[in-house]
């Protein structure tokens, strides 16, 4: 079972309440231009882009997962499904001896269902970090919808596309990386700080701006890496889409700690104690980041979340103010 995936054949078709704004189905499949949550046509699906396959023998579909936020972790706008499939190849890791010359090799892919002009767009950044070197899943590919699939739902949905990219199986987001440093249930490391201050430079440096950057877009893998996803929203860099990605990071994480927080029902000790504890590692991280960014930009940064942060409580605002380097 993959951290925060769920089979698709495990559960029952539901929607979400409309006044979220987050219809999520599962088991419906009403994704144009794929049912992607019916194994046997994401198999057949499968075999018409080899490319997506390494160019390897499709052997079947094993499972078809949906992503379950966690409490507090948000549905995802886009419907995204992990893939699992079998390929005969040569013997790799989680590979499978039948016991001949033949060898089974596990491989996941990821879909993303988004918009065609979105995903072209998206495709676009993602290749182009990648090829610099820059840690973002492998793009795989798009799928843009055919003429045929477009009569057959312009009746009832706009034509869809499917943005095609590796699995990458991570240990942590760095939201839940804050949340478990403040609880006690990881330590310190400053040098992990100091990686994800230097990926947000680096991004920059390559002219993008993420757009969208969350705490739940930083991957931290089980090798200690961290990885950015989600670039649907990326941008030419500017000074003020770096102001953003850096306000949307802090506060973003910020509500999801306070919420888990007050979700386990400390006693004030604790809480308190929970609080320094953010406070530190806060300042710890702005510290890394003020290494690689100007001072004036952390100035605006914490101007717009003294402005704009409403979901923030008095306390919180005030751990942050704390935090910034002066």
């Amino acid at each position: 079972m993959f951290m925060g995936w769920i089979p698709l054949s495990s559960v029952k078709p539901f929607e979400m309440d409309r006044a979220t704004r987050q219809r999520l189905y599962f088991g419906l499949g009403e994704f144009p231009p794929l049912n992607i949550v019916n194994p046997k046509d994401v198999e057949n699906y499968l075999q018409w882009h080899p490319k997506l396959i390494n160019n390897e023998k499709l052997i079947s579909v094993t499972e078809v997962y949906g992503y379950y936020p966690d409490l507090y972790e948000h549905w995802s706008r886009n419907k995204v499904y992990l893939i699992e499939f079998l390929t005969e190849g040569l013997p790799i890791s989680n590979s499978y001896d039948l016991g001949s010359s033949l060898d089974l090799v596990k491989e996941n892919v990821v879909g993303k269902i988004v918009d065609p002009d979105v995903g072209i767009h998206e495709r676009s950044v993602q290749t182009k970090l990648f090829e610099s070197g820059f840690p973002v899943p492998e793009p795989r590919g798009l799928s843009l919808p055919t003429t045929a699939e477009d009569e057959e739902i312009l009746r009832r949905a706009k034509p869809k596309s499917v943005l095609w990219m590796d699995f990458v199986e991570s240990k942590y987001t760095f939201e839940k990386y804050m949340l478990y440093l403040c609880v006690g249930e990881e330590k310190v490391n400053s040098k992990s700080f100091q990686r994800i201050a230097d990926l947000i430079a680096a991004m920059w440096d390559l002219d993008v701006a993420h757009g969208d950057l969350k705490g739940e877009h930083i991957l931290q893998t089980n090798k200690d890496r961290w990885v950015i996803i989600d670039l649907g929203e990326a941008k030419e860099d500017e000074y003020a889409a770096r102001v953003n990605d850096l306000y949307i990071l802090i506060t973003d994480t910020t509500v999801f700690v306070e919420r888990h927080l007050r979700s386990r029902k400390l006693d004030e000790e604790s809480f308190t104690h929970a609080l320094s504890d953010l406070s530190d590692v806060l300042t710890l991280f702005l510290e890394q980041i003020s290494s690689s960014v100007q001072q004036t930009l952390l100035n605006d940064v914490f101007q717009k979340i003294y402005r704009e942060a409403h979901v923030l409580s008095n306390g919180f605002r005030n751990i942050i103010a704390s935090a910034f380097p002066k």
